[in-house]
């Protein structure tokens, strides 16, 4: 299951976990634009929006859980990586509401 799952991320656009991929669907425009899950990971599990960076974190289960950032602005994404080798999906990620940039990620050891 993937935590904080669906968001709105303007009046008319929500972000969803589908898959291996993250959908992005326009109501207005009746579009969807499809956020692809990284290379060897088994799913995701959790899912952030940042409204003031108009960026998703996306946390991705795996023999060694992952997170990424991806603008919705660039699509750009950034990988973010962790020493601790025995994490293997994080069930919660959140940004801050004071500094866009900094979220919170919490992990099981299962």
């Amino acid at each position: 299951s993937t935590s904080h799952c669906v968001h709105h991320i303007s009046e008319t656009q929500v972000a969803y976990p589908a898959g291996h991929n993250v959908v992005v669907h326009d109501f207005e425009k009746n579009t969807q634009e499809f956020v692809h899950g990284l290379t060897g990971s088994c799913g995701i599990t959790a899912l952030a929006y940042s409204e003031a960076e108009r960026c998703l974190a996306i946390a991705e289960k795996g023999k060694r859980a992952v997170i990424f950032v991806h603008s919705l602005v660039t699509g750009s994404r950034q990988v973010l990586t962790t020493t601790e080798h025995r994490v293997k999906r994080y069930d919660f990620i959140a940004f801050s509401p004071a500094q866009e940039k900094n979220f919170v990620a919490g992990f099981s050891m299962e």
